[in-house]
């Protein structure tokens, strides 16, 4: 799984040697962790998608302006709107003349003024590419690596989540991954304060 912060990183902040690799697999898999949380917690999907990777959007209409889950957007492949819900069938919508799109939030929006689309449930979809990508990732031209401020959360978080491994009845099994919680005696982890602040203005 692609990564939202560095492995150095994080070994710095826990005071571990850059060239110690013992715990690797265990540190690597608290940011992968962090990760899953972090996106929860935004109801995003955070991490770079082509559109022909990504999974569609489908939205229901009876508004004028529909919220992305995967931005900043990089590649719009097609809006659509479909009364009977057969999207395959349906003719896109056209960009600047049936709406306009706001990549860097992520937002779409009707473009006459006033109006909103059908009062239909799931009649809308949308298709594109985007997020951010893995800070050691290989760059592609025109997608951003994930800001400082998530990658300083992402290691925050991961921090917190490899204390909690080592006390006991947290049950973190990390060779399980993020599937590895079971009912311990511990409160059920989540997304640290100081992370919900450093994000605030990234929730969806």
């Amino acid at each position: 799984m692609a990564l939202m912060a560095k492995l150095a990183d994080l070994k710095a902040a826990l005071d571990i040697a850059s060239d110690d690799s013992g715990q690797d697999a265990k540190l690597t898999t608290c940011l992968e962790w962090a990760a899953s949380l972090i996106e929860e917690h935004l109801g995003r999907d955070l991490f770079y998608a082509a559109a022909a990777d990504a999974v569609a959007e489908v939205f229901d209409g009876d508004t004028w302006q529909l919220k992305l889950r995967r931005f900043p957007v990089t590649e719009l492949t097609s809006v659509k709107l479909a009364y009977d819900h057969d999207f395959e069938a349906a003719t896109a919508l056209v960009e600047n003349e049936d709406f306009t799109l706001d990549a860097r939030r992520g937002l779409i929006r009707k473009l006459l003024v006033g109006t909103r689309w059908p009062d239909l449930p799931r009649c809308l979809e949308v298709l594109v590419g985007g997020g951010y990508l893995d800070p050691l990732a290989e760059p592609i031209l025109g997608v951003a690596a994930f800001p400082p401020k998530f990658q300083a959360a992402a290691v925050l978080q991961a921090v917190e989540l490899y204390k909690r491994g080592d006390e006991p009845g947290t049950k973190v099994d990390f060779n399980a991954g993020i599937t590895g919680v079971g009912a311990g005696t511990a409160p059920p982890i989540d997304v640290l304060p100081i992370v919900r602040s450093l994000l605030a203005s990234e929730k969806r």
